[in-house]
């Protein structure tokens, strides 16, 4: 019988692939616990809409990025979303930043199972006389209600600060009111041992962000975060744009 001589072909590994981020995090659909144990900081823009430069006010949508902290730029796709939940157009346009607000935040493609929801009263949460509750509800394994404390002021002498959950908000208030070429930093204290806990950051708006009356933001988390502090941090962004920055678009 004739022999066969086979050559053994030597095994070749295939490259791996090169990420420009955690790996869990590519994954669109995932959960919770994996987008968020990769996290540093995220990155927030709020969503352009172009009825809202024709004068017609939108329901806020806002797009969240990984951040890189050693360049504040984001990095990758969006991971993460919050959205406001559609409410009578009418009461929308005619009281602006005033209105009721109800917004969700989501991992993308997972709308049903929101991560926290933000609530908002009619009216702002530091104007005395004019004055709404606030509060975050977090869906982690036990359900949390937190109350958004925001201290009185008067228009034009509204001091940027509130808290929520484990953590306090302060940054510089300014007399001249919310000027769009500044950045605004809010310092975040941890209210259980008062030690420094990361940034929030207003960022100034580029000439598209005046045009369309939008804002960003960038969140940097302390490295002992837990992932509700990740998620009371992210929806803090929702608190500080309804209550301080956000613009009437009509």
């Amino acid at each position: 019988m004739a022999q066969v001589q086979v050559t053994q072909q030597p095994l070749v590994y295939m490259q791996p692939p090169v990420y420009t981020q955690p790996p869990g995090i590519q994954v669109m659909t995932a959960d919770a616990n994996t987008v968020l144990t990769h996290l540093q900081g995220v990155y927030v823009e709020q969503v352009r809409r172009i009825q809202e430069v024709l004068g017609f006010e939108m329901a806020n949508e806002y797009a969240i990025f990984q951040l890189d902290p050693s360049t504040g730029q984001k990095v990758g796709h969006e991971i993460m979303h919050a959205k406001e939940r559609s409410r009578d157009c009418c009461t929308r346009n005619c009281l602006g930043p005033c209105r009721s607000v109800t917004a969700d935040l989501y991992i993308v493609n997972n709308e049903l199972n929101p991560m926290a929801t933000y609530t908002k009263t009619t009216g702002i949460t530091w104007c005395a006389c004019c004055k709404a509750r606030a509060s975050l509800t977090t869906n982690g394994p036990q359900q949390m209600v937190h109350d958004v404390e925001s201290p009185n002021a008067c228009p034009g002498c509204t001091p940027l600060a509130f808290s929520v959950a484990n953590h306090k908000y302060s940054a510089d208030a300014s007399c001249c009111g919310m000027m769009p070429c500044n950045a605004y930093y809010f310092g975040v204290t941890d209210t259980r041992n008062g030690a420094p806990a990361g940034s929030l950051v207003k960022l100034p708006q580029t000439c598209g962000d005046l045009l369309y009356k939008t804002n960003k933001f960038t969140v940097t988390f302390p490295p002992n975060a837990s992932m509700d502090d990740k998620v009371t941090m992210i929806s803090a962004v929702l608190h500080s744009d309804f209550n301080f920055f956000e613009q009437k678009k009509n």
